[in-house]
């Protein structure tokens, strides 16, 4: 399968093979799933301490999850914290750089929480963000894979490109194209290897045509990020 990605004032085409997945310390345990309400990717990681899952994170080319309001944060619940096998997972919100100051890992302001009652606490340098899965509440803990009187606790990435366009088969080979928002080459093809490919890859003069009509002259667009 090919997967249309976009970039810089650009668009971006991204050839995705779904099911391929980077090379990293944690395994991809669940997903990729998309968001309807925002259009963001995400995934579930296998279980690491905070650090290292930001750390994977950031190799997929997203963060650890920003909630940004209710909505998303039941989604987060119901789809990762509560899927089976697991039950509590990181959030990128945290204070490791300055105690009681809070951010998230991505950088984005923070625009909504929610602390269980009497968190965060920071009870022994607890400087990350957990979510559990029974109500959605957070609280701080401890830089560990299975913090005490918590367990197990897995990272939630996310990733902000949007599919802006697709899915689209080309009849010549049966593969399906997607176009995906704004981006540099590097988050966009960072995008499309979450996803489970790459960017797009063509192959003869009936592909580029394909993806020229198709997407390159696409509304709005212009010019599309390629693989080579």
């Amino acid at each position: 399968m090919k997967v249309a990605n976009q970039a810089v004032s650009l668009s971006v085409l991204a050839a995705i093979a779904f099911g391929a997945a980077p090379a990293l310390a944690q395994t991809v345990v669940q997903g990729p799933i998309i968001n309807p309400a925002n259009g963001h990717t995400y995934y579930r990681l296998s279980n690491s301490n905070w650090t290292a899952a930001e750390a994977a994170a950031v190799a997929l080319g997203g963060h650890l999850v920003t909630i940004n309001d209710s909505a998303e944060n039941e989604f987060v619940r119901a789809t990762f914290a509560n899927a089976p096998g697991a039950g509590r997972v990181w959030l990128g919100y945290n204070d490791g750089a300055t105690e009681g100051s809070f951010v998230w890992a991505n950088g984005e302001p923070t625009s909504y929480t929610l602390w269980a009652a009497g968190e965060p606490n920071n009870n022994g340098n607890e400087d990350y963000t957990v979510m559990y899965a029974n109500n959605g509440n957070w609280a701080d803990v401890a830089d560990l894979a299975s913090p005490p009187g918590i367990g197990d606790v897995y990272g939630v990435v996310e990733f902000l490109s949007q599919v802006v366009q697709g899915p689209i088969t080309n009849p010549a080979n049966g593969h399906t194209y997607y176009r995906l928002s704004n981006s540099n080459w590097t988050a966009a093809e960072a995008a499309a290897v979450a996803l489970g490919g790459h960017l797009v890859t063509i192959n003869d003069s009936a592909e580029n045509e394909f993806v020229r009509s198709n997407f390159a002259s696409a509304v709005g667009v212009g010019r599309v990020w390629l693989g080579y």
